[in-house]
């Protein structure tokens, strides 16, 4: 009777191009972006205990901590759900996918190579001493060469590559230990998997500073990154897995070779319809005179709601791009600037625009936003507004203030009224007389005129907009 295969649970999650960070589900974790999180990561798009990834039996289920942003799986916004193989998590702007494995039980000795005519699943032990290392990389390169396939003839010097950095770094020389390396082989694809029994290599850092600061990766582990279409190494990093398409022309065969990116060309035509949610709010009742704010959150899905209290800041990022021109038009408006250009494709972005009045003839019907790329409108947004004049409110406070003073300045005796003055004007004077003087009568008009100057106030104060998503379409 034979054993059914070990099946790991496991998480791949996208840190760069074709990099993948493993992470085996044996426990409860959590994932947000505050420290004490098992999944930490570091995106303002997620909330700080953004969601639980956790097993019943042999299940799996991703769960929504009541996050800002939600919980996608395939697109599709959930509170709880049990995740089948493949599915796609998303979280804030970070893609996961969840992945079903087997393990392989067939377990041969480096010494037993002669032996070996069927590798399509196999488990290699090592010693970790660099003749057994050459001989294994030797095997691999006859093997390899045996496919009869030009754009493998470099794989092996990756597995080679990845083979002496466990040596020196994973083991330090230690012959004591042990490599473990599986070589899956099947009609579509070649996967090696690389294990030592070190303390692990800081593979996240080494390869951020490999893309950041743009070496050369001719030699060392940048060989992996250049010869393989696909790199994953697990959150301890002591097992590396290589992956190449055997088919021609389907792998990742166009990189740049100082980065081990895709070619701009390629990414380009894989992104030909780029589509990317904005969030925008403005003031639809400006002030005169007094600048406005006019913020714009590019992102990769559409926001439930707009995050005033983030600061997104653009990141160091680098391959291809996708740079659009935003341009306020605003008549009778200073615009500060008036035209940014970013680049839609690393998201999330925020951009912000300053809007004064000028005038008080402003042409509300004139306002809009334009998104330019290459020279060609991709969308016009209208941009409905008001002007407010705080000036009249100012007037009417001041009118206020000094109305009293003057009226109280009628009381004194040493004004007399003129018993020739015209009828009308006369009997106001008695009317007011009867009233309590011209004191109260200026108190009371003081009192107007202060109680219509703050309403007037409250009127002219700027009023944002609701917030407005658009839907753009880039090539």
């Amino acid at each position: 009777m034979t054993n059914s295969p070990k099946l790991l649970k496991l998480l791949k999650l996208e840190l760069f191009p074709n990099v993948f960070q493993r992470i085996e589900i044996d426990q409860d974790l959590s994932i947000g972006r505050e420290p004490e999180n098992q999944i930490v990561l570091k995106d303002l798009s997620i909330s700080g205990q953004h969601a639980m990834i956790g097993r019943e039996g042999d299940k799996v289920w991703v769960e929504d901590l009541g996050s800002t942003n939600g919980t996608l799986v395939n697109d599709n916004i959930i509170h709880k759900k049990y995740l089948e193989d493949r599915d796609v998590i998303t979280i804030g702007y970070c893609k996961m996918l969840f992945c079903i494995e087997e393990e392989s039980a067939a377990q041969v000795d480096v010494s037993q190579l002669a032996t070996v005519n069927d590798w399509e699943d196999i488990w290699f032990t090592i010693p970790s001493q660099e003749e057994s290392i050459q001989k294994f990389a030797d095997w691999m390169h006859e093997k390899i060469d045996g496919l009869e396939l030009p754009h493998l003839q470099n794989f092996s010097k990756a597995i080679a590559a990845g083979l002496k950095n466990a040596y020196l770094h994973g083991h330090q020389k230690d012959k004591e230990k042990l490599l473990r390396c599986r070589v899956q082989k099947t009609a579509a694809h070649l996967r090696i998997t690389i294990a030592d029994q070190g303390k692990g290599f800081d593979y996240e850092n080494y390869l951020r500073n490999l893309f950041i600061q743009n070496q050369e990766i001719s030699t060392g582990i940048g060989v992996l990154i250049k010869e393989a279409d696909s790199l994953e190494f697990n959150l301890s990093g002591n097992q590396v897995i290589l992956a190449k398409s055997l088919q021609p022309g389907a792998g990742n065969k166009n990189k740049d070779p100082k980065r081990g990116d895709r070619s701009a060309t390629v990414s380009k035509k894989r992104m030909s319809h780029l589509t990317r949610h904005v969030a925008i709010r403005y003031f639809r009742k400006m002030v005169f005179q007094r600048p406005s704010c006019l913020k714009l959150i590019f992102s990769a899905q559409q926001l439930r709601i707009f995050p005033e209290h983030l600061e997104i800041k653009p990141a160091g990022v680098f391959g291809p791009s996708v740079n659009i021109e935003i341009r306020p038009i605003c008549p009778g408006c200073l615009v500060n600037p008036p035209i940014q250009q970013v680049d839609i494709l690393h998201t999330p972005l925020k951009v912000e625009f300053w809007i004064t009045p000028l005038t008080l003839a402003y042409e509300s019907s004139q306002a809009s936003i334009q998104f330019v790329q290459d020279g060609k409108i991709l969308q016009v947004l209208k941009l409905p507004s008001q002007i407010a004049n705080p000036q009249l409110s100012k007037r009417m406070l001041w009118a206020g203030l000094w109305l009293p003073l003057l009226f109280i300045a009628l009381d004194v005796p040493m004004f007399s009224i003129n018993r020739d003055l015209p009828g009308i004007l006369l009997r106001f004077i008695r009317f007011i007389e009867n009233m309590g003087g011209w004191t109260m009568f200026g108190l009371l008009l003081g009192c107007l005129s202060v109680c219509l100057g703050i309403f007037l106030q409250a009127r002219s104060r700027p009023i944002p907009s609701e917030v407005i998503n658009l839907e753009i379409a880039a090539n």
